[in-house]
C-alpha cells in the first residue's frame, strides 16, 4: 500500500474530522485540524481515486478503504561517494533501507529525547534522495566535495517494486518540508484516542519534516512504515544515469565499465556562471 505524504495529510484531516470524541478532546482535535487545514489549503493539497487491501489499526483501515492514487513518475537523484554502498547500488540496481532511528541528520526527531520511543520507529525504513542532480551544496556535502557521483532512478519502479513485496506495509512517498516548527504533530493529549496510530501519524510527519537549514537538499523520502520488524534491506533502483563529480578523474575508466546500459556524466562548472553543465563522461 503506496501513498504520497501529501494525500496522507489530506486523508489525515478526512480521518480525525470524522471521530466521535469527548469534549475535551474535541478542542484540542478542532485546533489541530485549523492548522492541518491551513496547510493543506495553502499548498493546494486534494485527493483522488480508490485503493484495496487489509490492516490492523483504524487509520489504517480508513486509508485502504480510500483510494490508490497514480504513482508520480519522477526521476529522483541519489548522492553518494565512491565506496563499496556505490558499487553494490550500480552493479546490483538496488537501495539500501536505512531504519530511521538511525538517520544521521543532528536535527532529526531521533535525537530529541522528549519524543517517546515506539515499534514505528524502531522498525520503519527509510530510502533518502534528491529532486536535484545540480545542486553545488549537495555535490559538495553528500558527494564527497565534488569526488563523489550521483544517479538518477525512476521513483515509479521503485515504489511498484516495494508494494509487491511489502503488502502489509504502508508506503509513503514524497519531498520533505522544511519547517521553522513542528506544528503538524499530533499534541500528546489524543495518544489515548489514537492509540498506536498516534506513533504512525507522528512518525509519518516526523520523516517527512525538518527545519529550513536543510532546504537546500530539496530532499524526497520513501518511507516504509510499520510496527513489526521488516524482513527487506534493499529497495530496487531502475538506475537510468550515473554522474560523476569534477574531482578525481582516475577513476572514469573504471565508471565507464560498470554497467554499460547506464548513460555516463560528467560535471563541470560554468565559467560564466554558478551553475553546474554536464557533458558525456
Amino acid at each position: 500500500m503506496y501513498i504520497s505524504y501529501n494525500n496522507f495529510l489530506c486523508y489525515l484531516h478526512k480521518y480525525l474530522s470524522s471521530l466521535k470524541i469527548n469534549t475535551q478532546n474535541s478542542l484540542i482535535l478542532n485546533n489541530y485540524l485549523t492548522n492541518l487545514s491551513i496547510y493543506t489549503r495553502n499548498n493546494n493539497l486534494q485527493i483522488s481515486n480508490h485503493f484495496p487491501s487489509n490492516t490492523i489499526t483504524p487509520f489504517l483501515k480508513f486509508l485502504l478503504a480510500q483510494a490508490i492514487l497514480p504513482i508520480d513518475d519522477l526521476n529522483l537523484y541519489k548522492y553518494d561517494k565512491l565506496n563499496a554502498h556505490f558499487l553494490d547500488a550500480i552493479i546490483n540496481k538496488r537501495a539500501y533501507l536505512m531504519p530511521i532511528n538511525k538517520l544521521n541528520d543532528l536535527l532529526d526527531y531521533v535525537n530529541d529525547a522528549s519524543y517517546p520511543q515506539n515499534n514505528y520507529m524502531n522498525y520503519s525504513k527509510v530510502f533518502c534522495s534528491s529532486t536535484s542532480d545540480d545542486n553545488l551544496l549537495n555535490w559538495s556535502h553528500h558527494a564527497d566535495n565534488y569526488s563523489g557521483v550521483c544517479y538518477s532512478f525512476r521513483l515509479k519502479d521503485t515504489l511498484i517494486d516495494l508494494n509487491k513485496k511489502l503488502n502489509d506495509c504502508l508506503i509513503v512517498y514524497g519531498p520533505v518540508n522544511y519547517v521553522s516548527s513542528r506544528t503538524l504533530l499530533l499534541p500528546n493529549n489524543l495518544q489515548p484516542l489514537l492509540k498506536n496510530d498516534y506513533y504512525l501519524i507522528n512518525n509519518i510527519i516526523l520523516v517527512f519534516n525538518k527545519n529550513n537549514d536543510f532546504a537546500f537538499e530539496k530532499e524526497f523520502r520513501i518511507l516504509l512504515s510499520n510496527n513489526e520488524e521488516i524482513k527487506l534491506d534493499y529497495a530496487k533502483l531502475n538506475i537510468e544515469r550515473l554522474i560523476k563529480g569534477f574531482k578525481d578523474i582516475t577513476v572514469v575508466d573504471l565508471l565507464k565499465s560498470i554497467s554499460p546500459n547506464i548513460k555516463k556524466e560528467r560535471i563541470y562548472l560554468s565559467k560564466a556562471h554558478y551553475k553546474i553543465r554536464k557533458k558525456d563522461l
